[in-house]
């Protein structure tokens, strides 16, 4: 994770009883992109998520989110440099298995629009940060007539601010 990271939860999809949606935990991935250090733009994945929220759209401000991406799931396309990101020079997946978030604020941007403040804990460090939700769509799901959210989340945090560098 470099300056600069960009993660996007493509298509989020979750069940809901009770304005409480749990992360489908097949369907959901966290998709980034990394500046590895200005020569390029590395994208990667992390297959294993889980959470949920509560979201009552005529109640925004009421809402709130946890959520978590186990870090041993982190594929950067080259096994060398995965070992490289999970070691303890970055990530340090073995005493910290876990990416968390947890929200402190929740505002309507518009119509299908968000943006939810909370605390992002990487690699042992808390810092505040700040997500914006697109909300694709809110309803029943075709196959399982369950209540649905379509979610894409994205946001942007400095790997320095969380204490991984080369120096």
């Amino acid at each position: 994770m470099t300056d600069g990271h960009r993660g996007v939860c493509s298509d989020c999809h979750v069940g809901a009883a009770n304005n409480r949606y749990e992360l489908d935990t097949a369907g959901s991935i966290v998709v980034f992109a990394v500046d590895a250090f200005g020569f390029s733009k590395t994208v990667g994945t992390l297959h294993e998520v889980a959470g949920g929220f509560v979201f009552d759209p005529d109640d925004v401000e009421s809402a709130s989110v946890i959520a978590s991406a186990d870090v041993a799931s982190l594929e950067l396309g080259d096994e060398a440099l995965d070992s490289l990101v999970l070691s303890d020079r970055f990530l340090d997946a073995e005493n910290h298995p876990l990416i968390t978030f947890q929200s402190s604020a929740v505002e309507r941007v518009d119509d299908s629009r968000l943006r939810v403040d909370g605390t992002l804990s990487l690699r042992g460090v808390e810092r505040p940060a700040s997500l914006d939700v697109e909300l694709n769509k809110l309803g029943p799901h075709p196959l399982t007539g369950r209540p649905t959210a379509g979610l894409v989340v994205t946001g942007r945090i400095r790997r320095s601010d969380f204490g991984m560098s080369l120096g």
